[in-house]
């Protein structure tokens, strides 16, 4: 009887050890996708972004509000003017597309992706610096080549 026990015990205790193990795995697993979802998305949503409106004087970095930088990017169409903005407000990264002479608010833009904050500057003549950090709080830098003659006039 004891030695009947005693293996019940061994087992139960080995099946419990292996569904912590399997746990732990699943955890890691489930962070690891979290991860390259949030920065391979945000990346690449940024890149396309840049790729579309890679024009003469198409990109800038401004400000939504105090401390909150933005990416700029305008184009024209049948002779209006728009610009799209790229910021970080309320944990969402966001898209706002209005005309020039639009009013508008930081609250109004569409969120695209979890992300707690965002910031832009130009590291060169045509390379943009993006640095934005996940709901993990880490700091993830993009750069993004400009390819287009900013500064200059179209020929």
């Amino acid at each position: 009887m004891i030695f009947v026990l005693a293996l019940f015990t061994i087992f139960a205790a080995t099946a419990f050890l292996a569904v912590l193990i399997g746990a732990r795995q699943y955890q890691t697993t489930a962070d690891n996708m979290n991860y390259n979802y949030e920065v391979r998305t945000a990346s690449s949503y940024l890149e396309e972004k840049i790729r579309q409106n890679d024009t003469v004087a198409g990109i800038a970095v401004t400000s939504m509000a105090p401390g909150m930088d933005a990416i700029a990017l305008y184009s024209s169409e049948n002779g209006v003017d728009y610009t799209t903005y790229i910021y970080c407000y309320d944990g969402w990264l966001r898209e706002l597309f209005v005309t020039q002479d639009s009013v508008y608010s930081p609250s109004s833009g569409q969120e695209i992706l979890e992300l707690s904050a965002l910031s832009a500057e130009f590291a060169g003549e045509d390379l943009l610096k993006v640095t934005f950090s996940g709901t993990d709080g880490v700091h993830y830098p993009v750069y993004l080549s400009i390819h287009s003659d900013s500064g200059k006039e179209a020929p």
